[in-house]
Formats: structure tokens, C-alpha cells, sequence
């Protein structure tokens, strides 16, 4: 059977709004529902409208704050937030020093439905 659909609130944020607005229909596909930011302040204001979220998939190069501060300012205000890391770059030269634990991963993009579902299931299931 396939696995059941995955439900919550996801917050997505990328300063692209091509790139954003695919991945907000691809998580709605998936079930999940999704809001939208294009940088830091937008995804805090987010937080404040919209929160708690379930996770949040967030672009790691972006201007003013990179994917991985952003995804630090939304863990003060919910810890366990899981977080799924996308970028053009490979993981490595994306994420520099950023550890992945079992709460954040990293999609590589351009992305396929059933990579960005991998990693979401990756991060929700995580213990």
C-alpha cells in the first residue's frame, strides 16, 4: 500500500517566487498545507499569522539571511522545528558547516515530488 499522505502546515520560505510557489504546490499535493515567505522577516511574520507550523522547507542562499539562519531564528520560537534544506549547490558546498540531525535535511534542486516527500517523511519521522 502507499504510505498514508502527510498532513500539517508547512512553512516555505525562498526568495524566489517562482521557486516558492512550485514547492508550495508540491507540499499541497503531498496534502500538506502551505504558506508562503521570501525571506526572514516574512517567514517570522509568518510564524505570528499562521504558526505553529509542522516543518519548514527553506532555501539555503538567500540575501540578507542564509537558509540555515533562518531556520535558527524559527527554532527559538519552536525547537523541534524540522526543517528541509533545499539549494541549487551541492549539500556540502550549500550547507558549509551546518550539521544535519535527524530534525533537517537537504533536497537537492531542481527537485521531484517524491524527493521533497522523502525528505519531509525524513524529518516528521525522525525520533
Amino acid at each position: 500500500a502507499p504510505p498514508p499522505r502527510l498532513t500539517g502546515r508547512a512553512l516555505v520560505v525562498d526568495d524566489d517566487d517562482a521557486v516558492r510557489g512550485a514547492t508550495r504546490r508540491l507540499l499541497q499535493r503531498l496534502g500538506v498545507e502551505a504558506i508562503e515567505a521570501d525571506g526572514l522577516h516574512a517567514a517570522l511574520d509568518a510564524v505570528q499569522r499562521h504558526g505553529p507550523f509542522t516543518f519548514s522547507v527553506i532555501d539555503v542562499t538567500m540575501p540578507h539571511a542564509s537558509g540555515p539562519e533562518v531556520a535558527e531564528r524559527l527554532r527559538r520560537q519552536t525547537p523541534a522545528l524540522p526543517v528541509v534544506f533545499v539549494s541549487g549547490y551541492d549539500e556540502s558546498d550549500a550547507l558549509g558547516g551546518t550539521a544535519l540531525d535527524g530534525r533537517t535535511s537537504f533536497v537537492h534542486k531542481p527537485f521531484s515530488l517524491a524527493a521533497l516527500e522523502r525528505a519531509v517523511r525524513q524529518v516528521l519521522e525522525a525520533p
